[in-house]
């Protein structure tokens, strides 16, 4: 199914969506900030997820594990890829990082096998395991 969350929404908050079985999620222009951690979390079913760009904060391991996850496109207001963010997404293939984008944490993109198309000129500070696959 599809779910479009309310113009008026700022903060998408911890765990909301976390193992809904929605195909498409669109967010709306003026949310800040999605949840403190795993708000679509375990999302098995989301394909893809473009987040605005007013978005500047986004929670621990907010898409962790949403195993059809195929494309993302992150704020352009985002300078933090959070930890967990999107690790065991295993069918991720293209994320567009905009140059805002300064830091990426532990285990961010842990198990993306599928993760080809990126670009990382501006992230200066790495934290443990961003992208390993064993």
């Amino acid at each position: 199914g599809k779910y479009q969350v309310k113009d008026s929404t700022r903060v998408v908050a911890d765990e909301v969506f976390r193992a809904c079985r929605l195909t498409e999620v669109s967010l709306p222009n003026g949310l800040v900030n999605i949840g403190g951690g795993y708000a679509f979390a375990y999302c098995n079913n989301l394909e893809s997820i473009t987040i605005p760009d007013t978005v500047t904060e986004m929670g621990s391991g907010v898409f962790e594990a949403c195993r059809n996850l195929k494309k993302v496109v992150l704020s352009n207001a985002l300078t933090v890829v959070p930890s967990y963010a999107f690790e065991n997404c295993e069918n991720l293939e293209s994320i567009y990082m905009p140059d805002s984008v300064t830091e990426i944490g532990e285990y961010a993109f842990y198990q993306c096998a599928a993760l080809v198309k990126w670009r990382l000129e501006n992230v200066q500070r790495y934290r443990a395991f961003v992208c390993r696959i064993v």
